[in-house]
């Protein structure tokens, strides 16, 4: 049987792993305007151990924040209800925490304080409430608090939930138990951040004949086995179209150590679309850039932007490969052509990794398919 038809996704695949939405990114707020002012959502424990940090992401200030604690608050239960969201026992409380803000972190993702000696317990399912004690008409914070898209594939493990300005209601009044609208939360659990919605914006690449893609450094030896497009039209995945692997410090006027000519596409459904190609050995700690190279100008692929993340360990959350990897795109098409990168960008063409044959693919529980965060 071929190396091709072995291919077990796994951890290595951003099938499995990278987060990038499939279309728009379209953003609820809400205003943390009084201890009863709440909104919330549900996550499955991805693994057991102890819950370390919640991120969340404020979207701005009004009035003075200094005016306040400078806390926001969070409430950490277990279970939810599918019909009411969550109607909690009194001695369901799992923990209850706080998050500093200095006032000025708007759309950039911020850390609980450490939680200590708090445990989740693997596939079973918690809720995860947002508010603030002491918020007001006149000085609050709005949050970010999910990406409303529609037609949105998201992970399993995360749902948004819904919005209250009543605490007696248990959420009744704005009940959206959707996988479709993930949230902006993060929680790390045992040393592993797991993100809900990652992306604040989406665009589409500049209208040019550029090369544009993903540059990556694997921290593994892996083998490349495909690529993943986004097909809002026929430009990415159509017949005869070119990509190119450069490596190392190559620009992109150099020579490609791989040339990819796609085959015949027609009768592809438009969506994210899986392409096998022959499969390519990769080395562990050597950058690499996959690129598109389009015959003319196209506005394609679209660019995902995220919120900013200082965290190392909330960025190895988001990107792959340890937070190697991020949107490339050529800076000029003259004999000086160089790369332009973007740490805080992705785009809609996703490399599909596979285990190196002298490596055994990582165990994994889940299905890459199901669990996968392509949006």
């Amino acid at each position: 049987m071929s190396r091709l038809n072995n291919i077990q996704l796994n951890d290595l695949s951003p099938l499995f792993s990278a987060s990038v939405p499939n279309g728009s990114v379209l953003l609820g707020d809400f205003t943390l305007q009084s201890s009863s002012h709440r909104y919330c959502c549900g996550f499955v424990a991805p693994v057991s151990g102890d819950i370390q940090y919640v991120f969340v992401v404020p979207k701005s200030f009004t009035g003075t924040w200094g005016n306040t604690d400078g806390l926001i608050n969070y409430n950490i239960h277990t279970g939810w209800s599918s019909t009411s969201v969550f109607s909690p026992p009194a001695d369901a409380l799992l923990h209850a925490g706080t998050i500093t803000l200095a006032g000025t972190e708007a759309d950039e993702w911020v850390k609980s304080a450490a939680i200590a000696d708090k445990s989740v317990v693997q596939g079973k399912a918690y809720f995860l409430e947002i508010y603030d004690n002491d918020g007001d008409g006149t000085d609050n914070v709005v949050m970010r608090m999910h990406d409303t898209a529609p037609a949105r594939t998201t992970d399993k493990r995360f749902h948004w939930m819904g919005a209250s300005a009543s605490t007696a209601d248990n959420y009744a009044s704005n009940v959206a138990n959707r996988e479709n609208s993930p949230p902006f939360v993060a929680i790390q659990i045992a040393g592993q951040v797991f993100v809900g919605a990652t992306y604040s914006s989406s665009a589409a690449s500049g209208n040019n004949s550029h090369q544009k893609g993903i540059k990556f450094t694997p921290d593994r030896d892996c083998v490349l086995v495909g690529l993943c497009a986004t097909r809002s039209s026929d430009a990415l995945l159509s017949n005869e179209n070119t990509y190119k692997l450069y490596t190392g410090t190559t620009g992109p006027v150099g020579t490609p150590a791989e040339t990819i000519v796609l085959p015949e596409t027609s009768g592809f459904p438009r969506g994210a679309q899986l392409m096998p190609i022959a499969p390519i050995d990769l080395s562990s700690g050597t950058t690499y850039r996959l690129v598109h190279d389009p015959a003319g100008n196209i506005a394609e692929p679209y660019v995902f932007s995220a919120f900013t993340a200082v965290d190392t360990g909330l960025r190895k959350g988001i990107y792959m490969f340890e937070d190697n990897y991020c949107y490339t795109e050529e800076d000029t098409e003259d004999e000086l052509g160089s790369w332009a990168d973007n740490i805080n960008q992705t785009c809609a063409i996703l490399p599909v990794f596979a285990a190196a044959d002298n490596a055994p693919a990582a165990a994994s529980n889940t299905n890459p398919f199901q669990s996968a965060s392509i949006r």
